[in-house]
């Protein structure tokens, strides 16, 4: 429904119906139905002709690209699109099909490197840092969630033969600066099968448990940080 110096339509759920095609009939019954109240719809059938399953075609899809290039939406339309959308949540099969759908999708080396342009150099402000701390405050989902061999592997080969700049590694060693691993880690390092993992491994169990402390040296090779 559109209101009066409305710029986004307001919704209003007129029936709840249990399958598609009793709800193709209910749009034919209220069609007609507010069309002989004298009600200027802007529907440009009857009703019950829904297009669901419709695929378009492959010069469609490129027509509708073309055609909305280049097109920016003003400060308040794209407002008004936000508070249209806000609190509303996709239902769980909905989901379903968007995680279905983006399924083997990589994104292509052109837009990665539009993507790192885009954030090359960007900064978060202090509020949006508090805010992203108080929102995993609590948060346990991925506590305990331990990586199959496959994907353990899959980043192994993806940082092997990585190096990290001067700056890098210097914000890594102020990071680490006071922290020393708990009694339990250290006594798990030192068991026989944990020897064979690699630095990675290490250092990701080093940093799980980590806590304040005056010691200055790193539990792994012993060298001060200080």
């Amino acid at each position: 429904m559109w209101e009066d110096n409305e710029t986004v339509p307001s919704v209003l759920v007129l029936k709840e119906c249990q399958s598609e095609s009793e709800a193709l009939e209910q749009e034919v019954i209220l069609i007609a139905f507010f069309k002989q109240t004298g009600i200027d719809l802007t529907n440009g059938t009857d009703g019950g002709d829904g297009i669901s399953g419709h695929k378009m075609t492959e010069d469609t899809r490129a027509k509708m690209s073309k055609s909305k290039l280049g097109v920016k939406f003003s400060p308040e339309h794209c407002s008004n699109m936000g508070k249209a959308k806000l609190g509303k949540k996709h239902t769980v099969e909905a989901r379903e099909h968007m995680r279905i759908a983006h399924l083997g999708q990589k994104p292509s080396p052109k837009a990665i490197e539009k993507s790192l342009q885009a954030h090359l150099g960007s900064k978060m402000s202090p509020e949006a840092k508090e805010k992203m701390r108080k929102a995993k405050i609590g948060n346990t989902w991925n506590r305990g969630r331990k990586q199959s061999p496959e994907a353990i592997e899959k980043m192994r080969k993806g940082r092997t033969g990585m190096k990290f700049s001067p700056q890098h590694c210097e914000n890594i060693r102020r990071a680490r600066m006071g922290a020393k691993a708990s009694p339990e880690a250290i006594a798990n390092m030192k068991l026989p099968e944990l020897k064979e993992q690699t630095n990675y491994q290490r250092s990701r169990l080093f940093r799980r448990s980590t806590q304040e402390t005056t010691n200055q040296k790193c539990v792994i090779c012993g060298t001060p940080t200080n």
